[in-house]
C-alpha cells in the first residue's frame, strides 16, 4: 500500500522530467552557438580577403602602377590593414597574394595564361584555341584565421578545419 502512494505521487514530476531533458538542451545549444561563430568567422575571413583585392584595385588600377606586387607602394600593408579592418582583427592573415594573367573559358573559369613577371600576352589563344580575347590582369588574395570552439569538445564544429582559408579574386586590367 505505501509503494503504491509513493508512485502515484506526481509532486517533483518536473523536476525530474527538467534533469533528464536539460542536458539534451545545453548540448543542442552549445552546438548551434559554435556552428554560429564559425560560420560568422567565415563571412568575416571571406569578407577580409575581399577588402585587400578592392584594396589593390582602388590602389594600384592604372597602367602605370602594374603589376601592382611590384609597382604599386605600400600595398602589403595597406591590402593587410583592409583585411584586418573586420571584426576579427589583426587575428586574419594574407597569407598569399598573386597576381598573373588569366583568361576566362567558356564556363566562364580562369585560366592562368602567363606570369606577371612575363611580357602580356597579345590574346588568349595559346590558352583556348581559337580565342581572340584579351587576357586580364587578376590578383588572388588568401585570407587566414585560426578558428577556436567557444565550447571545445562539446561541439561537432571541433572536428571542422580549425584554420579558415578564403580567397578574392579581382580584376586589376
Amino acid at each position: 500500500m505505501r509503494l503504491r502512494g509513493f508512485l502515484a505521487d506526481t509532486c517533483a514530476i518536473a523536476a525530474v522530467e527538467m534533469a533528464l531533458i536539460l542536458p539534451f538542451i545545453a548540448l543542442i545549444f552549445v552546438n548551434v552557438a559554435d556552428a554560429t561563430s564559425y560560420v560568422y568567422s567565415q563571412m568575416q575571413v571571406d569578407l577580409a580577403a575581399q577588402e585587400a583585392a578592392g584594396i589593390a584595385r582602388a590602389m594600384c588600377d592604372t597602367s602605370a602602377k602594374l603589376p601592382a606586387t611590384v609597382n604599386c607602394a605600400g600595398l602589403t600593408a595597406a591590402m593587410e590593414g583592409a583585411a584586418q579592418a573586420t571584426s576579427l582583427g589583426a587575428d586574419v592573415t594574407l597569407s598569399s597574394v598573386a597576381e598573373a594573367w588569366y583568361c576566362s573559358n567558356d564556363t566562364s573559369e580562369l585560366i592562368e595564361v602567363a606570369a606577371i613577371t612575363a611580357t602580356p600576352p597579345t590574346d588568349c589563344s595559346a590558352t583556348l584555341s581559337g580565342s581572340t580575347a584579351i587576357p586580364g590582369e587578376y590578383i588572388a588574395v588568401t585570407a587566414t584565421y585560426s578558428f577556436s570552439p567557444v565550447f571545445p569538445g562539446a561541439s561537432v564544429v571541433a572536428s571542422l578545419p580549425a584554420d579558415i582559408e578564403r580567397i578574392a579574386w579581382i580584376r586589376l586590367q
